[in-house]
């Protein structure tokens, strides 16, 4: 499963949106950038928005979602997770270049975002 759920590390850090105050993290030797890793329970989507501040309901609730999809025992968090999980595996198994998986994938992160938006915790 690892890198499976990387769009939406991706999705997040470079998707433009109003509600987000990201510095860019494209310089590698920026002291802005976030370290992705899983932190305890916690995945790596979960430390960016920890790092950055991004308390956002609609993120947080995201960041559930993909933490049930990502994190091996945790997918009681968020009843979505598995067909997150599931998605990401089959666009995986596409073997599609990085940038046309990221292509493909943004829509589905801005669709759960919406839908975390309006449904709340």
């Amino acid at each position: 499963m690892a890198g499976a759920l990387h769009a939406a590390h991706r999705w997040l850090l470079l998707t433009p949106r109003q509600h987000r105050r990201i510095p860019s993290t494209r310089d590698p030797a920026s002291p802005l950038r976030p370290k992705l890793n899983h932190r305890g329970e916690r995945c790596t989507f979960e430390a960016i928005l920890e790092d950055y501040e991004l308390g956002e309901p609609a993120l947080q609730r995201l960041g559930l979602i993909v933490r049930a999809a990502d994190v091996e025992g945790q997918e009681h968090v968020a009843a979505e997770g598995p067909g997150l999980r599931a998605l990401a595996e089959g666009f995986a198994a596409m073997e599609l270049p990085d940038e046309d998986r990221l292509v493909h994938q943004f829509p589905v992160y801005d669709a759960l975002y919406e839908y975390a938006r309006r449904h709340g915790r």
